[in-house]
């Protein structure tokens, strides 16, 4: 469940926060950053398991498991962390452009 639960959240809470933003104006977001600082954490959390998985992986010697799925990991944790990346400079540019007016 924590393997699909981290992406998720990882896209999905700025994403959520800049929703929230463009629906109520009249109560903007106090710190918009944390937002972001939780999506970086779960991109990390992310990757981290997916590198736990191949570790134990490797500890149970299944290299042919390894050498099956370490290109599609890596592709997909570097997806996972543009896509985090760019979600967040789009959020974080909304909530200041909008708290300086």
């Amino acid at each position: 469940m924590l393997p699909i639960f981290t992406p998720l959240l990882a896209v999905f809470l700025p994403w959520g926060a800049l929703i929230w933003m463009r629906k109520k104006p009249e109560r903007p977001l106090r710190r918009p950053w944390l937002f972001s600082l939780g999506s970086f954490a779960a991109c990390c959390a992310a990757i981290c398991l997916e590198l736990r998985t191949l570790g134990l992986r490797a500890e149970h010697g299944d290299i042919s498991g390894i050498l099956d799925t370490w290109r599609a990991a890596l592709v997909i944790s570097v997806g996972l962390a543009v896509v985090t990346l760019l979600v967040n400079l789009l959020f974080l540019s909304a909530a200041f452009s909008e708290n300086r007016k």
